[in-house]
């Protein structure tokens, strides 16, 4: 826990500039007030037409990368050269970014398998598993053509995983408080969800497990995307400047979930990501997402039974 708290105190010690990080904060609130306000994303770019859903997250997430690049670079006078490396890989993260977020085809493929309730579980399960096709797959051609280093901090060498186990241990009684919360019991345990209930007359217990290991492996994918292409991988070519604009579209990628998660993801998103690029791998961001969602289910299904 103590090198956690040395890794921000460095990072802060070397980075921090009132204007620059002002400037980030107000960029970062305004698009949550405006989204929020709007219910921008629904309304104007999680569209039904295909073509151009794809096109309207390529914008959107450009628009909280760059910007935030953009206004970065400007309010501080520590800044390097962008090379034409950065820009080709930095927009191909968005595309893949893009695509990801936009996909809506798991339960498409569901309905060609079976049908009824059981389709519902199958497109929930798929869809947890789909990153890895859209997203894992992509960044390790890219890793194998472009890349340099270990895959995109994906490296078991040298990783120190403890602290961050302390670190999950210490939140373990703020999720208990928030399962107390009636908002908080409306969406978990998300397995309790009525659609997903029942798949294929297999045992509960058998549904359950295939359900929340699932739900608990989408999150590499996206500790790879966030953390270790958009920190480590475009880190090797801009240094610390590859945190802030990461931030900004990890808070879209949160504005269809409650603004709440939106705000915290600010936070998680630019901690993990010094994690990240101190100890140059993921799995630290790895084990505290994962680990935090399955507390929130285990938080929901005691929740649940002392309300029973």
């Amino acid at each position: 826990m103590r090198t956690l708290v040395i890794y921000l105190k460095d990072f802060l010690k070397e980075d921090f500039e009132w204007l620059r990080y002002g400037a980030i904060a107000v960029f970062i609130g305004l698009s949550i007030s405006v989204n929020y306000s709007l219910n921008f994303e629904s309304n104007y770019v999680n569209t039904n037409l295909v073509p151009k859903r794809y096109f309207a997250y390529f914008l959107f997430y450009s628009f909280a990368y760059f910007g935030a690049l953009t206004l970065a670079r400007i309010t501080t006078k520590n800044r390097s050269a962008l090379s034409g490396k950065f820009f080709l890989l930095s927009i191909i993260g968005m595309v893949i970014m893009a695509v990801d977020g936009s996909f809506r085809g798991s339960y498409d493929i569901a309905g060609m398998i079976m049908q009824g309730p059981d389709r519902w579980f199958l497109g929930r399960v798929i869809s947890e598993w789909q990153s890895y096709f859209l997203v894992v797959i992509p960044l390790f051609l890219l890793w194998k053509t472009t890349g340099s280093g270990n895959f995109y901090g994906l490296t078991l060498k040298n990783v120190n995983l403890k602290p961050y186990l302390w670190l999950l241990a210490l939140v373990v009684p703020i999720v208990i408080i928030a399962g107390t919360l009636d908002s908080f019991q409306e969406q978990y345990p998300m397995y309790s969800h009525q659609q997903y209930m029942g798949f294929a007359a297999l045992p509960n217990w058998l549904n359950l497990a295939i359900y929340e290991i699932s739900y608990g492996a989408a999150f590499l994918p996206v500790e790879l995307l966030f953390r270790g292409f958009l920190v480590i991988g475009i880190g090797r070519l801009i240094g610390k400047e590859a945190i802030f604009p990461m931030v900004a579209a990890y808070v879209f990628l949160h504005f269809e979930k409650p603004m709440g998660e939106a705000i915290s993801s600010a936070f998680g998103g630019y901690i993990l990501g010094i994690f990240a690029l101190r100890t140059n791998n993921i799995w630290g961001g790895v084990i505290i997402h994962t680990g935090l969602a399955w507390l929130m289910e285990l938080s929901g299904w005691l929740m649940k039974l002392i309300n029973e």
